[in-house]
C-alpha cells in the first residue's frame, strides 16, 4: 500500500453480503477453506487498511435471489467517509 498510495486515486471492492454463509455460497471465499475465513471481516480489515493511506474507497455490490433483502448502507456510510 506504502509504494500505491501516491499512484491510486481509488479502490473497489467487491463484498456482497455482511452474511458469512451468503457470501461463501457466492462464491466470495477460499479455494482452501479455514475455518477461520470470513470474506466480510477480510474486506473489513482492507477497507480500514485503505482508509489509512487516505486512498478513495468503491463498494461493488451485487444484487441478487441471495441477498436481495438486506441493507448494507450503514456498512457503507462507515466504509466511505
Amino acid at each position: 500500500m506504502k509504494k500505491c498510495s501516491g499512484k491510486l486515486d481509488l479502490i473497489g471492492l467487491s463484498i456482497d453480503s455482511l452474511n458469512n454463509y451468503i457470501e461463501d455460497r457466492l462464491g466470495r471465499t477460499l479455494k482452501l477453506k479455514s475455518k477461520n475465513y470470513s470474506h466480510v471481516n477480510l474486506i473489513k480489515q482492507k477497507i480500514e487498511l485503505i482508509k489509512d493511506f487516505g486512498i478513495a474507497i468503491k463498494i461493488n455490490f451485487i444484487i441478487n435471489p441471495l441477498n436481495w433483502d438486506e441493507d448494507l448502507s450503514e456498512f457503507i456510510h462507515i466504509s466511505i467517509p
